[in-house]
């Protein structure tokens, strides 16, 4: 095809118009699709059921003594949001938290967020077991943690 200059006029067809404007209005639906896609947010409900088997790592005779809780964590695009703390369970190796202690929480995941680029870190999703020590009311003991990526969380999903 040869250059235009200022002599040669451009001549369209009302065809070539047609074509050209629903090529644009195709784009721009598909980029509001992609838009949407990434926008749109999936509920989870999430529910911390127990532990089972903690050790008092000060005193491992003393397993009965815990009062264990639960840090629920979001981490993702290089940082940590808080999702939910349970309440302490008193006395127990063996913690089962039911809604009385806050243990059901809803999150709301992105595609984003399960989507793993070759620049980013995946989106994890953590439970921490730690113990509220009884006798120093500012003092909280690792127990143990478990976490997943986001994307292994939806997938194990299920509607009911």
């Amino acid at each position: 095809m040869a250059p235009c200059s200022e002599s040669a006029p451009l001549i369209m067809t009302q065809k070539d118009i047609e074509l050209m404007s629903k090529t644009a209005q195709e784009k721009n639906k598909n980029k509001q699709k992609k838009i949407g896609k990434e926008l749109k947010k999936t509920p989870i409900l999430v529910e911390i059921i127990g532990a089972t088997n903690l050790i008092n790592p000060n005193n491992p005779e003393e397993s009965s003594s815990l009062h264990p809780f639960v840090i629920a964590r979001l981490h993702g695009n290089g940082q940590a949001k808080i999702l939910r703390r349970t309440k302490r369970i008193k006395d127990t190796a063996n913690p089962i938290w039911c809604i009385e202690h806050r243990c059901l929480f809803v999150l709301d995941v992105s595609l984003d967020m399960v989507r793993i680029s070759r620049h980013a870190l995946p989106w994890v999703l953590e439970f921490e077991v730690r113990n509220k020590d009884a006798s120093d009311p500012l003092s909280c003991t690792y127990l143990g943690s478990v976490s997943m990526d986001m994307s292994t969380v939806l997938q194990n999903c299920t509607e009911e």
